[in-house]
């Protein structure tokens, strides 16, 4: 059993955190993923650049930020902690309408990408980093239909 604590700030509406907590127990399930918890923030610009300057010494915003467990912590359960996902919802519109792509495909994107950086997969120029991508389209296509906004 997997758990997603769902957080947000105040002005983000509160019935996207249930539809959020779904999606990504269905990702975690696609991936063979069990006994995981994940906690998932949503916030806006101003938030995201603070975390991202702080912990990554990059001073600007971004659509998504990913935190791993560093060591194996367990609750008394035996449910691993797994990390931390921060998604900017207004960094996301903004990235929608310059991709032309819809936000909830982009929300869809974003939640799918920080379960794969807490599996430990990285993205970048190489083939293995390029397979993170590709996986992250393959896991899209199984929750086409899916409505987050």
């Amino acid at each position: 059993m997997n758990i997603v604590k769902v957080s947000k700030e105040d002005d983000i509406d509160d019935s996207l955190t249930g539809r959020v907590k779904k999606f990504c127990l269905k990702v975690l399930n696609i991936q063979g993923i069990d006994n995981w918890e994940v906690s998932l923030f949503l916030c806006n610009d101003e938030t995201i650049r603070e975390l991202n300057k702080q912990y990554l010494n990059r001073n600007c915003p971004t659509d998504v930020l990913s935190f791993a467990q560093e060591d194996e912590f367990f609750t008394e359960h035996k449910i691993y902690l797994a990390g931390d996902i921060i998604i900017s919802l207004e960094n996301l519109e903004n990235n929608a309408r310059i991709l032309g792509i819809d936000k909830n495909e982009g929300l869809k994107r974003l939640i799918i990408h920080g379960v794969l950086h807490l599996q430990g997969m990285e993205h970048g120029e190489d083939e293995k980093e390029q397979s993170m991508i590709e996986l992250q389209e393959k896991i899209l296509d199984k929750l086409t239909g899916e409505r987050l906004l």
